[in-house]
């Protein structure tokens, strides 16, 4: 069963404005894509970052490949982070 979620904002004209349509599989992922969003309401600069994972995420074609791209990203990320507290441990001493 596919489940179409609309999610609409107040825009600055005072006018309401459909934000997001989605197609999802299940209300579980539903209810996830609507506390991303919130959460990415609350956290504007983390906005132009989800757009890039999306992008990527979107050309990724199976359920399997999806998952390998958000390992590859996970991966990423950690590495990066790891730099960085190389980089300020060395700093520190």
């Amino acid at each position: 069963m596919l489940i179409l979620l609309i999610e609409f904002y107040l825009g600055l004209n005072g006018n309401l404005t459909m934000a997001h349509l989605y197609m999802v599989k299940t209300e579980r992922q539903a209810t996830a894509l609507k506390r991303r969003d919130r959460f990415l309401r609350e956290h504007p600069e983390l906005r132009e970052f989800q757009r890039k994972i999306d992008a990527r995420l979107n050309g990724a074609g199976s359920d399997h490949n999806r998952l390998v791209l958000i390992h590859e990203l996970m991966m990423d990320s950690l590495g990066n982070l790891s730099r960085e507290l190389r980089s300020v441990v060395a700093v520190q001493r």
